[in-house]
């Protein structure tokens, strides 16, 4: 089984590398969070990690343009099921779900 599409639950600096790793790897990942907030902040850490990636020339602007292009956040589970693979970064998540 190849794996093209990963979900990461929950971002959080941990779950922002993740995103990362896996979208520079030419993954497509859809990640979610509990709220507008968590998801803008995750979404920034990624950018960033981006942005330091390619001003440190790890990274052609096309990589990381295609790399954040491949990113899709949300805040619930739409899209999981599509997934060859799902992550959960979050602990004590099964509390946050009730």
């Amino acid at each position: 089984m190849e794996i093209q599409r990963v979900g990461v639950l929950g971002g959080g600096m941990m779950g922002a590398g993740i995103i990362y790793t896996l979208s520079s790897s030419s993954l497509a990942v859809v990640f979610e969070e509990l709220n507008e907030d968590l998801l803008r902040w995750c979404s920034d850490q990624v950018n960033n990690t981006y942005a330091a990636a390619f001003n440190k020339r790890k990274m052609t602007e096309h990589d990381m343009e295609k790399g954040l292009a491949s990113i899709t956040g949300k805040m619930d589970y739409k899209g999981f099921e599509r997934c060859d693979m799902v992550i959960e970064r979050c602990r004590k998540r099964s509390l946050l779900r009730e």
